[in-house]
């Protein structure tokens, strides 16, 4: 084995031995029950879903590959009573549904009849409840670290940890675009289409636009970060998945800094096929996200649903340009804000970096960047992307709307904007008439 698969391992064991949660730790036994090896693994977290859903997900025909499914049945501590007394009943009927099952703890596994298998973990129970912060991120890392134990016990030939939600509908080729994707490549983003349930078809596609909006201008902007970040999309290489320690253990936003931390690490794909279809529906499980977007887009229906405005984007490409450029013989000691680094630079994007403390970072990564084994502006350019991640670009982008640059309605957007694709225009053009012919008496 090589030094660097040596280095691989030596993080995954690491990780799994003392980052995981607790579920690993039956992995033995696990195995033990199991005496067959699956194609492919799929994570699911599950709080207060419907019973129908799921068994269309878990009984799905996916090009005649076996898929071992792993849902996380939970509930937050203190959380909605009527919610996990339907997450309960729904535990029992997947529990009542199973061949033979085998238990392990609160862990609970059968082979199905069509060759796919089923892993229950309990987490909807005192005392294996989930913390009502901790939320959806430890249901996604329960699920993840069991799975990534199992790949790395060979139980599953992927090396692939795919991450979805229980209202989805997956294609039966979902799978098949993991044989083609490049050694290189540490995390897939699939992509989506939504499917509003009735009554929510211009919320729905106001949120959709919006989505790809921010992605498509971050992209043409420049950034590094430019891809979406949805929980139900996910596909994540195990041993990077280990590298970065896995899903943040949060109530919200799991996703985003999960593929934060893999896009510093290495290359992510955004798939163009096959595309994943999510149910376009009001929540209030998690605090932001597809259902409480469309929560806030129905409840605030007399105020214009805004985006940010493409002014934004023209700072931070600016920005991001000069940022490429080889630099001068610019005296570190004398380096105290970002307009003695960028003299020229807009006055807005100035302030917005200042606001991160950008100076010190640069001089940090002047400093950090004179090795002999690489080029030294490439060095740079990497503790830089690094530094300005999809976090930071975040809070740039918002210290600029909130002081310089209001968000504005969706027909001003599109008049701004002369980057977008074909494609979003013309979806944006189809929601204005939508909606102009709503407001019609």
């Amino acid at each position: 084995m090589s030094a660097g698969n040596n280095r691989k391992r030596s993080a995954l064991n690491k990780y799994l031995e003392g980052y995981s949660e607790c579920e690993t730790q039956s992995i033995d036994t696990l195995i033990s029950n199991i005496n067959t090896c699956y194609d492919h693994l799929l994570v699911i977290p599950v709080y207060d879903e419907s019973f129908d859903a799921l068994s269309t997900l878990i009984n799905g025909s996916f090009n005649e590959l076996h898929v071992l499914f792993i849902l996380v049945v939970n509930c937050p501590v203190g959380g909605d009573s009527k919610a996990a007394e339907r997450t309960f009943q729904l535990w029992k009927q997947l529990l009542g549904n199973m061949e033979l099952p085998h238990k392990i703890d609160n862990i609970t596994y059968a082979k199905k009849s069509d060759g796919h298998g089923l892993i229950l973990i309990d987490r909807c129970r005192e005392p294996q409840q989930i913390p009502n912060k901790q939320g959806v991120g430890l249901a996604r890392k329960t699920g993840a670290d069991l799975a990534c134990a199992l790949i790395a016990k060979g139980v599953v030939n992927s090396r692939w940890i795919h991450s979805t939600d229980a209202d989805v509908f997956l294609p039966s080729d979902y799978f098949c675009c993991t044989e083609y994707v490049a050694r290189k490549n540490i995390a897939l983003v699939y992509p989506f289409k939504h499917i509003p349930e009735s009554g929510y078809e211009i919320a729905s596609e106001l949120y959709d636009i919006s989505l790809r909006y921010y992605v498509e201008s971050l992209h043409w902007a420049g950034s590094h970060y430019a891809y979406h970040s949805i929980g139900s999309l996910i596909a994540v290489d195990f041993e990077a998945y280990a590298k970065v320690r896995g899903f943040p253990k949060r109530a919200g936003g799991e996703d985003f800094y999960l593929l934060n931390k893999l896009a510093k690490v290495g290359e992510l794909l955004s798939l163009e096929e096959p595309v994943i279809k999510v149910s376009a529906r009001p929540s209030h499980r998690v605090p932001f996200g597809t259902g409480p977007a469309l929560n806030k887009i129905v409840e605030g229906a007399d105020e214009p649903f805004v985006f940010y405005h493409p002014k934004i984007f023209k700072c931070l490409k600016q920005f991001l340009t000069l940022l490429e450029l080889p630099g001068g013989s610019l005296d570190e000691r004398e380096i105290k804000c970002s307009a003695d680094i960028f003299p020229d630079l807009n006055s807005h994007v100035l302030m917005a970096l200042d606001s991160l403390d950008f100076s010190s970072a640069w001089c940090h990564a002047k400093s950090h960047s004179g090795g002999r084994s690489q080029d030294p502006h490439v060095q740079f350019i990497k503790h830089m992307t690094t530094w300005f991640d999809a976090f930071r670009t975040l809070k740039f982008i918002h210290f600029l709307r909130n002081n310089f640059y209001s968000s504005i309605a969706l027909s001003e957007m599109q008049a701004l904007t002369d980057y977008l694709s074909p494609e979003l225009n013309a979806k944006i053009r189809q929601l204005i008439v939508s909606i102009n012919h709503a407001k019609t008496p």
